[in-house]
């Protein structure tokens, strides 16, 4: 069991549906207030507002077993290797201890 939750196994698994809720949302509220911004803005939009709502390490196991990711990056990418994702998983769940603020200016108006 502490070997789940070191890599994100567990947190996957307790927050499954409510993060893909949550993500679902929050890209929802981007696509709907932002259609003035380019690829490239929603994504920075995107990763700033996830690691507020400390939904970034929640996100990246499904997001590897996606089979689309699969089609879509080589197989030497960080997505497809597991160990990397988990590292990466643990790494990002260290800063759900602290609250991140964001100025304005990077929420663009999305709260």
């Amino acid at each position: 069991m502490e070997r789940e939750q070191l890599t994100g196994i567990a947190r996957d698994r307790d927050h499954g549906l409510g993060s893909m809720a949550e993500f679902v949302s929050l890209v929802a509220r981007i696509n709907a207030s932002s259609s003035h911004l380019g690829k490239d803005d929603k994504f920075q939009l995107f990763v700033c507002l996830a690691a507020r709502s400390h939904l970034l390490p929640r996100i990246l196991l499904p997001l590897q077993r996606s089979p689309i990711t699969s089609h879509m990056y080589d197989e030497s990418s960080f997505l497809r290797d597991p160990q990397l994702v988990r590292d990466l998983i643990n790494v990002l769940s260290a800063l759900n201890e602290f609250e991140i603020i964001l100025e304005s200016s990077l929420t663009r108006g999305i709260d």
